[in-house]
């Protein structure tokens, strides 16, 4: 599941033009429409429908819930806690600083462009809504 909720964490909300997530390398990750996610090669992977998150098949995948996360199952996942990240356990995983992310490593994984703060690091850490 963290798998697939890292690669959502990048692509949580923008609009036509800006709203962008980039890798660390600068190449083009995704960009959010009207809360719609599409990935690099402009294909729909899913939504953030007012802190329910569903894949591009309408399956339900996590919520929010103020700062914590859960999946579809209703298990916690992790938790935000003002720029940091953390998993289930507790365990660091990331944070924002602006518009970078950075790992627990402290290693940078990426920047947003016109995307929330919050809606960035559900991508980047959790993977939403890329799904199954």
């Amino acid at each position: 599941m963290r798998a697939q909720l890292l690669l959502f964490g990048l692509v949580c909300a923008a609009a036509v033009h800006g709203q962008r997530l980039y890798k660390a390398d600068g190449s083009y990750l995704a960009r959010i429409e009207d809360g719609r996610v599409y990935d690099a090669s402009g294909s729909f992977t899913g939504r953030n429908d007012d802190g329910r998150i569903y894949s591009s098949d309408g399956s339900y995948l996590a919520r929010l819930d103020g700062d914590r996360v859960y999946d579809a199952s209703g298990s916690y996942v992790g938790r935000f806690d003002g720029e940091r990240v953390y998993d289930a356990s507790g365990s660091y995983l990331g944070r924002a600083d602006g518009d970078r992310y950075y790992d627990a490593s402290g290693s940078f994984i990426g920047r947003s462009e016109g995307v929330s703060q919050r809606e960035a690091m559900l991508y980047f850490f959790w993977s939403l809504p890329k799904g199954k």
